[in-house]
């Protein structure tokens, strides 16, 4: 068996995130005695532009058309062989590239792997009765664009944060509030120019191991008790450290002057580590021919490491580990333990249930 698979993953568009590109950060003017606020003639809160305090302007500035495209190639070759009536083997390559492409002047990340999949297999009696298996596979994760095109403007527009430092005044149309002159520009994120991807990214890679025994069980039902470890490697990373080179003179739309910013780096790192190890029970019995039983049982050795990876809501995420390392330390930021997923027991009981209506057909209660 071979196949050949193609995605393409295509973002267009520079993701305004408001209808000016402003978007500032206040305080609402408040009674100091009640703590109530006050609102103006319309029934509206009131924005409260107080200097050198917690007041902020956040400017964004998308670049039209901008485009990233994230191209997965695979290639696949599994065969299975029967030795005998005892021995049966599965031998498996899966050929991967990913390809991400942006506008003019943005690097080409291009990068490949090889990945095995090995099964062995031992029916003890010859008859189906008794069986061993093992294997060994490698996984290459998904390509997301927000890693592999985080230089590209597509989806990722400029920014810059400013804090205000003009006069103290009072509503939502306050005009010092939206001058740009009146704040102390101090954070700029320029997809092209703060962010280096490197080209030779790659994708996690996960290898799995396992080995199970199983045995048939009258009326049609089996046994199975499945062992799986699996460890993770290549991990994507974030840093901004003191190998960051410096981005000098940041302009974001009309905030200029001779800014400079830290260029953040994705680069692949082993140093993290993500282990699992597992027992599992798996099994059936049909208690009547129109009665049948399942279940699963999954117990967890191990479920840890230092590198989540992931959030409820977003997927293929970072950690501190690459950033600032003076500052955010291992203990505090990134300690090894067990995973947010770790769950001990997991168990799942099922059971089907037929009635048969003769040619009015059958019900299936589950």
């Amino acid at each position: 068996k071979a196949g050949v698979e193609v995605f393409n993953d295509i973002g267009v568009g520079g993701n305004s995130q408001t209808s000016t590109g402003y978007n500032p950060t206040t305080d609402w003017l408040v009674d100091l005695d009640t703590g109530q606020p006050i609102y103006d003639g319309q029934g509206n809160l009131q924005a409260w532009w107080i200097p050198y305090y917690y007041t902020f302007m956040y400017y964004w500035v998308p670049t039209r058309g901008a485009k990233n495209e994230l191209e997965t190639t695979s290639l696949f070759v599994n065969d299975r062989w029967n030795l005998n009536a005892n021995w049966s083997f599965n031998l498996g390559v899966r050929y991967e590239q990913v390809k991400s492409t942006s506008g003019a002047g943005i690097p080409e990340v291009k990068s490949d792997s090889i990945v095995p999949r090995l099964g062995l297999s031992w029916d003890v009696q010859g008859n189906g009765k008794f069986k061993v298996d093992a294997t060994y596979s490698e996984y290459g994760g998904r390509a997301g664009g927000n890693q592999f095109g985080a230089a590209s403007s597509s989806g990722n527009p400029a920014y810059a944060a400013g804090w205000y430092i003009g006069p103290e005044g009072v509503g939502n149309d306050f005009a010092p509030g939206f001058d740009i002159n009146n704040y102390i520009w101090f954070d700029f994120s320029v997809p092209t120019e703060t962010t280096f991807v490197d080209p030779d990214l790659k994708t996690p890679r996960t290898r799995e191991l396992s080995v199970a025994g199983g045995m048939e069980l009258p009326k049609g039902g089996f046994l199975k008790l499945i062992y799986v470890s699996r460890d993770v490697k290549d991990f994507i990373e974030t840093y901004t450290d003191s190998d960051s080179p410096i981005a000098q003179d940041i302009q974001v739309g009309p905030v200029s002057g001779g800014f400079a910013a830290e260029i953040t780096r994705y680069e692949n790192q082993s140093d993290s580590t993500r282990e699992y190890e597992a027992l599992q029970l798996q099994g059936s019995y049909r208690i009547l021919d129109n009665w049948s039983v399942g279940g699963n049982w999954t117990y967890e050795l191990t479920n840890d490491g230092d590198f989540e990876g992931e959030s409820g809501q977003s997927p293929q995420i970072g950690s501190t580990r690459g950033d600032y390392p003076e500052v955010f330390d291992a203990a505090r930021n990134y300690p090894t333990g067990r995973l947010d997923n770790f769950q001990e027991h997991k168990v799942r009981v099922w059971s089907n249930y037929t009635l048969d209506f003769g040619r009015g057909g059958a019900l299936d209660i589950g």
